[in-house]
């Protein structure tokens, strides 16, 4: 990934070091995340709590929550797959920092010394080639038009009342595409913590 140069002043052992550090950081997040998520399938997605609710200034007090249970969310999702900057703990964050040949060989190297091996066996060379999947699937859900519709949706209208761009081309958001980043984002942070950690974390 491009990004904006922001990685590059980083020796490759700090680029490892940083990306560990915010994979870390992006399993919490998700579990939040999760656990609004699977609220909203609740509350947004299933009859089970509004068809309780009766026609009142209760329904409308309910309408007001399911919108803004699944706009936090949203603005949750949009902020893990914010551009990657030296501030910013997000997926593509973690990308720009292991897009590199040489910080993928020592990853490899730290997972070797992890693993008691001196060379690559076939536990570090499935973890190798889990991380290099998912550094191409971010770049995928990066341009993705789910992550942008979510995004254009974050700017506009939640998070910061932003105005569009004339030239951008308008994405319609639909109900589900949230649930789509929030898919993705838990295969390509459990790639990169099985690589950079050499651990595995139960999601959901």
């Amino acid at each position: 990934m491009a990004g904006n140069g922001w990685h590059t002043k980083l020796a490759p052992d700090q680029r490892c070091d940083r990306a560990s550090e915010i994979v870390s950081r992006a399993i919490d997040q998700l579990q939040e995340i999760i656990g609004v998520a699977e609220t909203n399938r609740i509350i947004v997605y299933s009859p089970a709590v509004a068809s309780q609710i009766p026609v009142s200034h209760a329904a409308n007090a309910f309408n007001l929550l399911q919108w803004i249970t699944l706009n936090y969310e949203i603005v949750r999702l949009c902020a893990l797959w914010d551009k990657g900057s030296t501030d910013r703990e997000s997926i593509l964050a973690i990308c720009d920092l292991l897009d590199d040949p040489v910080v993928v060989s020592l990853v490899s190297e730290r997972l070797c010394q992890s693993e008691g091996v001196s060379q690559p066996n076939d536990y570090v060379r499935r973890a190798l080639t889990r991380l290099e999947k998912a550094i191409r699937v971010t770049k995928r859900v990066s341009q993705s038009k789910f992550r942008q519709a979510l995004l254009r949706f974050r700017d506009a209208r939640v998070a910061h009342s932003l105005t569009q761009s004339p030239n951008a081309v308008s994405i319609p958001l639909k109900y589900g595409y949230e649930r789509r980043l929030l898919t993705a984002s838990v295969a390509i942070v459990a790639a990169f913590n099985g690589a950079l950690r050499n651990s595995t974390f139960l999601f959901w």
